[in-house]
């Protein structure tokens, strides 16, 4: 996370799970002024919330307290933050009030045999000891019935990927998972072939933060996500409708993609033989790539300059869906910065 490379943390006793155990993170932890200039110039560009939505404190696996959590999403400059332990919402129940940061409840469903988050007010955590797929089939649809949103984490992740069937109805795939590495590529193939074969996935992001990480500081992975209001349950539901961008971090370029007046999530109706007005701005800071995306691959791929850069151009409608993803580097070195969820396109009646 940009932050100064001086900071140090003590490491907190996991049994203190109090909000106020150890140092106060907004007391001592600072982004340098550069930086801090960035982030200030692009907040007027988004109508999105910043939100991170995958991480961890001392209530499971994560070395820092609540207080020392959210005193680090603040000064990244999240608006909200999901609060995703492992197997438990005691997070949730013990959580800081009253702070400008929104928090999610959540947790995250860890099983031997992959990992799942669950956003939404949950009053008794499932039972994670699930079964083989029926057992976790039953699980996910259990959580889905009491409005809960549930998405697949890291599931090409070597380690701890998803062995259960992909077939399950969950709604939303991390398709990043803290830096960009195969595992994530794998991921966002996955996805993209599962928009071709008509599945309505979420893409989603996360740090999967546990504790800062040595050897310096690096931003985290954020999602933009349009909702109606600044609310717990105006995010969710922008996460459920896909109005969604993931990015790298909160300084992120910033994607304006639209469908003849319909956004992100949302799907065009659309006459035979007649194309689709579509707006497409990216505001980036330095030089990057924007690719246009369809069921039938990169439609075409724009160097972006400048922030004002026009990319208006009328698109055929003969596709399922169009998204953009905004690349910076050339050949190994190539990183997202940012990835939309599609535009769905349906026959008008």
């Amino acid at each position: 996370m940009l932050l100064t490379k001086d900071l140090q943390v003590r490491r907190v006793n996991r049994g203190d799970v109090g909000r106020s155990a150890g140092p106060r993170l907004s007391k001592g932890w600072k982004i340098d002024a550069a930086e801090r200039s960035k982030r200030t110039a692009f907040r007027h560009l988004s109508r999105t919330q910043r939100n991170h939505l995958h991480a961890h404190s001392v209530h499971s696996d994560g070395h820092l307290t609540l207080d020392q959590l959210c005193g680090l999403a603040m000064e990244s400059g999240l608006e909200f933050l999901a609060l995703t332990d492992h197997n438990t919402v005691s997070q949730d129940m013990q959580a800081p009030r009253n702070l400008p940061l929104l928090l999610i409840p959540g947790m995250e469903l860890t099983t031997y045999a992959g990992h799942a988050n669950l956003y939404g007010r949950i009053d008794r955590p499932p039972d994670f000891r699930a079964s083989g797929d029926e057992g976790m089939g039953r699980l996910i649809g259990a959580a889905r019935a009491q409005g809960l949103v549930v998405s697949l984490n890291h599931p090409y992740d070597p380690s701890c990927g998803w062995r259960h069937s992909f077939a399950l109805p969950y709604d939303a795939i991390e398709i990043w998972n803290g830096p960009w590495r195969p595992h994530n590529a794998a991921a966002l193939r996955y996805w993209h072939d599962q928009l071709v074969r008509g599945r309505r996935l979420i893409a989603l992001g996360g740090t999967d933060f546990h504790r800062l990480p040595t050897g310096g500081a690096r931003p985290p992975v954020a999602n933009r996500v349009f909702a109606a209001e600044r609310s717990v349950a105006a995010l969710l539901a922008g996460i459920r409708q896909g109005h969604v961008v993931v990015t790298n971090s909160v300084l992120a370029p910033t994607v304006h993609f639209a469908l003849d007046g319909h956004m992100i999530g949302d799907t065009a109706p659309v006459a035979a033989a007649v194309d689709l007005p579509m707006r497409l701005r990216v505001d980036a800071a330095e030089p990057c790539r924007a690719r246009l995306i369809s069921d039938r691959g990169v439609e075409s791929e724009h160097q972006i300059e400048h922030p004002d850069q026009p990319l208006d151009r009328r698109v055929p409608t003969d596709r399922q869906f169009y998204r953009v993803e905004v690349w910076s580097g050339e050949g190994p070195r190539a990183q997202p910065l940012a990835v939309t969820n599609p535009i769905f396109l349906a026959p008008s009646l």
